[in-house]
Parts: C-alpha cells; sequence; structure tokens
C-alpha cells in the first residue's frame, strides 16, 4: 500500500507535526509513502509603477525560493522520522501556478492507495485543497486535524453509513483499517435522512464475511448537526477513526457540500477517512 502524501509550502509550511501522523499512520498499514513538495510558481506583475515602488518582482522571487526550500526542508525532515521507523519514503515534486495548486495535486492523487492530507479547523487554504482533492482525484482521502490536535488513533474505526453509494464505497476503501481494529462500529442516523432502505442484515454480514465483528448502531441527532453528533459519538469513545462518504459537488470551482461533509471538514477532531 502506498501512500501520497502532498507537503503544503506556500504561504506557509505546513505543520512537522502532520509528518509525524503521517508515519505513524504507514506504520499501521505497512505502507510506503510517496512525498511531494508542493512549490508554488508566481506569475510576475505586469504593472510597471507597482514595481517601482514596491520591487513586487524580488518579492515574488523571494516567494517562490521560500517555497522551495521549505519543500526541501520538510522532505529531509520526513525522511528523518520516517528512517527511524522504518517507512520507505519516495520523493515527487509539484511546482504549479498558485490558482492550479490543488488541479496539479489532484492529477498526481490519482497513482496512488490513499491520500493524506491535514485540514486543521479555521485553515481555508487546507480545506480547499481537501475539498479539491476528495471529490477530484477518485482516491480515498485521510485527512488528519493538525498540529495540537490528540495523537492519532486507529484501534477504533466509526463507519458512519447512510446505506448510499459514496458510504458504500467509504465502506471498502477503509478495509485496510477495519481489519486492523480492535472494536468497529456501523452508525446510521435514523432521523436525519430517509434511511428506510437500508440492509442491517446485509451490512453485518458484511462483516462477517471479513471476519470482522462490529456493533451495528442506530442514533439520533435531534436536531444537531450530523457532523458533529458523530464526532461526539467518537469523542465519548476516547477517539479514533471516523469513516464516511463525502457528499458534494462543483460550480465554477466553489464546492457545494453535504452536510456531514460540510461540518466535519469545518471542525475537524479526529482522523477522517472521506470518499467520494
Amino acid at each position: 500500500m502506498n501512500l501520497f502524501l502532498p507537503l503544503a509550502t506556500y504561504p506557509d509550511p505546513v505543520d512537522e507535526s502532520h509528518l509525524t501522523a503521517a508515519v505513524e499512520l504507514a506504520v499501521h498499514l505497512q505502507a510506503t509513502i510517496t512525498a511531494a513538495g508542493v512549490e508554488v510558481d508566481i506569475p510576475d506583475v505586469k504593472n510597471k509603477f507597482a514595481e517601482a515602488i514596491l520591487n513586487l518582482s524580488e518579492q515574488i522571487r523571494a516567494a517562490e525560493r521560500a517555497s522551495s526550500a521549505h519543500a526541501a526542508q520538510l522532505m529531509q525532515k520526513l525522511a528523518e522520522i520516517a528512517g527511524s521507523a522504518g517507512v520507505a519514503v519516495s520523493a515527487d515534486r509539484i511546482r504549479a501556478k498558485l490558482a492550479f495548486l490543488d488541479d496539479a495535486i489532484v492529477r498526481h492523487s490519482h497513482f496512488h492507495d490513499l491520500v493524506v492530507l491535514p485540514a486543521p479547523p479555521g485553515d481555508v487554504t487546507a480545506k480547499a485543497t481537501a475539498e479539491a482533492v476528495i471529490f477530484g482525484s477518485g482516491r480515498p482521502v485521510l485527512l488528519f486535524p493538525g498540529a495540537g490536535a490528540a495523537p492519532p488513533k486507529f484501534g477504533t474505526v466509526m463507519l458512519a453509513t447512510d446505506f448510499s453509494r459514496v458510504a458504500t464505497r467509504a465502506m471498502f476503501d477503509a478495509l485496510p483499517f477495519l481489519t486492523r481494529a480492535a472494536k468497529i462500529l456501523a452508525v446510521t442516523a435514523v432521523d436525519e435522512k430517509d434511511v428506510s432502505h437500508g440492509n442491517r442484515t446485509a451490512l453485518a454480514a458484511f462483516f462477517a464475511r471479513q471476519g470482522l465483528a462490529a456493533d451495528i448502531l442506530q442514533i439520533e441527532t435531534r436536531g444537531k448537526d450530523i457532523g458533529m453528533v458523530l464526532q461526539d459519538h467518537l469523542d465519548h469513545l476516547g477517539g479514533g477513526l471516523l469513516v464516511m462518504g463525502a457528499f458534494g459537488h462543483s460550480r465554477m470551482r466553489d464546492f457545494v457540500l453535504g452536510g456531514a461533509t460540510r461540518s466535519v471538514l469545518a471542525d475537524l477532531r479526529h482522523p477522517v477517512l472521506m470518499s467520494s
């Protein structure tokens, strides 16, 4: 199994805690990592007055040099962390115009088993990248909350299912985690949308065929945001991995997200595996 780890460098480099979390994930899954420094290419400003007053060309070149330096530093640090853990890392490089960085990350994501991204609450740039990769790459995406979050735990896996296509895909994408989990919960919110079509007997049979034991639960949101309810439930269990399908579509690069997807991305507290 190979994890794809794009490393943002602009305007600020990704926090080094993300490197540690990615290596811990690779150890858990017995996976390798392909890491790519994401370097920015900033077009020259065609404004002679601004150039004369602000020396924008040099500021642009300085920003590009900083981006490249951050990429090299992150790759070196990742090599050190991964080497200590016995995880194999291969290097890639992404360089693109600022407006097309996410598109470049999506294209590189196509050829890996799992994409690993940070999604710290309040980080608009990271959130936009996560949305682009989730809905554009065709690959499952694992999101980490970012610096200051509790260390990731994968012993408990909570699968949020409404028996939809994307929930089914997420369930199968999560098999490497499910087969390693000590505790599995399959959770359906019965008052959030119509799930009367759901076949819980077939769901239990799926887990049985995999040789897995899972608690199949029904919960009520009682009017609360479904994303918050799911994460609250995981908090109550002491943490773990949330697995869910991602709903959304784009209109001229503006994403319209489903309720659970939107609220989880807005306030990520635990690692979340999303498939679309």
